[in-house]
Order: C-alpha cells, then sequence, then structure tokens
C-alpha cells in the first residue's frame, strides 16, 4: 500500500500536489483508494501505477487534466486490467518498456542524488572556509585582549621608564 509521504518521495512531490492529483484522477483511482488509521489515504499498486502513468505523461508536457484522460482512455481500450496488473510476461515488449522506465528513473534518482551531495559538499567547504576566518579572528582578539590585559597591569607611570 502507498501512502501519501511513499508517494511524496517517490515523486518528489508536494503533500497539495499529491492531494491534487488524486482529486483530478479520482474516478479512476476509487476503486484503488482505502483508508487507514485516521482516515489515511492508502493506494493499491494498480492505483499506484495508474498515479505513476499520470505524472509520467505530465512529464512528457501533457496538461492534468489530459493526462488523465489519456489514461482513463487507455485503460477503456484494453490496458492493465481493473487491479493494475498487467502480464509482463505475456508481454515482452511490456517488459522491456517497464525495464527502461525503471531504469530512466533510477538515473534520474542518481542525478538528483548526486546534486544533492554536491550541494552539501559545497556548503561543506563554505562552512570549513568560514570555521577558519573564525579562528583567526578569536586568535587576533585574545591577542588583543591579552595587551589590554598587560597594559592594565602597569600603573601609567611606569611607562615612561
Amino acid at each position: 500500500m502507498w501512502t501519501i509521504e511513499k508517494l511524496k518521495q517517490r515523486f518528489s512531490l508536494s503533500d497539495q500536489q499529491i492531494y491534487r492529483r488524486l482529486h483530478e484522477a479520482r474516478r479512476l483511482l476509487q476503486p484503488h483508494i482505502q483508508r487507514g488509521d485516521k482516515n489515511a489515504i492508502l493506494l493499491t499498486e494498480g492505483g499506484f501505477r495508474i498515479l505513476e502513468n499520470i505524472i509520467e505523461l505530465e512529464k512528457q508536457g501533457r496538461t492534468l487534466a489530459n493526462a488523465v484522460a489519456e489514461v482513463e482512455k487507455h485503460l477503456q481500450n484494453g490496458g492493465p486490467t481493473p487491479d493494475g496488473e498487467e502480464s509482463l510476461e505475456e508481454h515482452p515488449e511490456n517488459l522491456k518498456k517497464h525495464a527502461e522506465t525503471e531504469y530512466r528513473k533510477l538515473l534520474e534518482q542518481i542525478g538528483y542524488l548526486k546534486g544533492q551531495l554536491d550541494l552539501k559538499d559545497q556548503l561543506l567547504q563554505e562552512l570549513k572556509e568560514e570555521l577558519q576566518r573564525l579562528r583567526e579572528e578569536n586568535v587576533q582578539l585574545k591577542s588583543r585582549v591579552a595587551l589590554v590585559e598587560y597594559r592594565e597591569q602597569k600603573r601609567w607611570w611606569q611607562f615612561w621608564k
């Protein structure tokens, strides 16, 4: 079962974006939506595949309404069975497409994670530079404080000697 949190992580979308897609595709997803603890929305695997197809079409440039209409048309014309299961063994071309899609998704995720890692490395480098600057400033301040303390220890007339 797919929760809203899992869907957010899987598609890198916000709560509002997920709920908007669920609402727009409610006719298609109604049989695939169940309620969990505290009335939480749970989406079956079949519903997940439908939502995944909609989001994939959106990424290709279609509007949400057009993507929903296209997936609905596909389902009416003999797409996956009502529970969303289509036998990959019976259709080797579907197996290949599915593998290619999963491969592309993994590459996208790797690219995203690499970008996030690069950003964190850059931030870490900036923080190291800031720490070094603060250490140098601290050393300077300590020397100034030591000088002031030294001057306060001597009386003013002792500086004339």
